[in-house]
């Protein structure tokens, strides 16, 4: 029989989240859901938790499985779906009570088949930032300047049926990043009528030792290049090439951009190689002035200014501290 909403959390040796992420899914003021936890193979104490939920909640469905990566684990927790609505939480992340309501409640108000709400993406020391995109109906061609920006499963609430939309399902094994964006670029192509909600619902965590942040760059960029060129060639049998160039572009902009960001990975040439030319539409892109003006000198043969504008930034930001102390 079909309910409402599965959530649906892939787990993988997250033990010291896990209570905090469930919790949060079982306090959920809408409560007509099924709670599906894949356990894909973990090896601490994470079977024996969803083991022990599973026994005092009814709604909570578990599935132990041999481990084959993260999107094995969506791909079978979604074939043990009965919803008519699929959501996603990772499982060292939590949500806000009111989620699943805001999200169902809007679906059912606009008839949407994909809704979207804003997040929080949790650093370090509690530190937060907050992401949200505006309330109001999106159709599908002006979906790239909004949520194809942020193409992860967990802050969206889905219609099952979408999922079987020409290719939707094609959930691609053996990919840990960016496996989300390869499937969720459909359904948003695909999508008759979405909604976003301004609420930040979601807390996503940004820790260092996740399985995505323990994948070195290089491996990424492998696994970025296979979905991009499988996203191209959708784009092109399709005739919607002009549609979604800017997002790929996009996409390809961020991930090459560690090799400038980020010390153990600083390469110039690498920069300059990897994607080139993505980097002329900055302009169009959601990054801040700060990466715009290093991008721009790197790209003019200027980095020593760059660098020499980023120690005089943080040379006036100590001075500030040490005057207020």
């Amino acid at each position: 029989m079909e309910i409402p909403i599965s959530i649906i959390v892939p787990i993988y040796n997250t033990e010291k989240y896990l209570h905090r992420c469930i919790d949060s899914i079982l306090a959920q003021t809408f409560t007509d859901f099924e709670l599906i936890l894949v356990d894909d193979g973990s090896t601490d104490g994470c079977p024996r938790i969803c083991d022990e939920y599973a026994s005092k909640d009814s709604r909570i469905k578990v599935i132990h499985k041999a481990n084959e990566g993260v999107a094995a684990a969506r791909k079978t927790g979604f074939e043990a779906t009965r919803g008519e609505y699929i959501g996603w939480v990772d499982s060292d992340d939590w949500i806000e009570m009111e989620m699943y309501e805001v999200l169902y409640s809007n679906a059912c108000k606009h008839n949407a088949d994909l809704v979207i709400c804003g997040f929080f993406r949790e650093i370090k020391n509690g530190k937060s930032k907050s992401y949200s995109f505006g309330e109001k109906v999106i159709i599908a061609e002006k979906m790239v300047k909004f949520a194809l920006y942020v193409p992860m499963y967990w802050n969206k609430l889905a219609k099952r049926s979408l999922f079987f939309v020409n290719g939707c399902l094609d959930f691609p094994i053996g990919i840990t990043d960016p496996e989300d964006m390869y499937v969720t670029f459909r359904l948003f192509h695909f999508s008759v009528n979405s909604i976003c909600v301004r609420n930040c619902l979601y807390h996503h965590v940004k820790r260092e030792n996740s399985i995505t942040n323990q994948v070195e760059l290089e491996e990424k960029i492998a696994g970025y290049s296979f979905v991009f060129s499988c996203l191209e060639k959708f784009c092109f049998e399709n005739h919607i090439e002009d549609r979604y160039k800017l997002f790929i572009q996009y996409q390809k902009f961020a991930i090459k951009l560690s090799y400038i960001t980020e010390k153990k990975y600083w390469d110039i040439k690498k920069w300059l190689s990897l994607y080139p030319g993505v980097q002329d539409n900055i302009w169009f892109f959601p990054v801040n002035c700060r990466i715009r003006l290093f991008v721009f000198l790197i790209n003019h043969r200027l980095t020593k200014l760059g660098f020499l504008i980023i120690k005089m930034r943080r040379f006036l930001a100590d001075n500030r501290v040490n005057k207020r102390c």
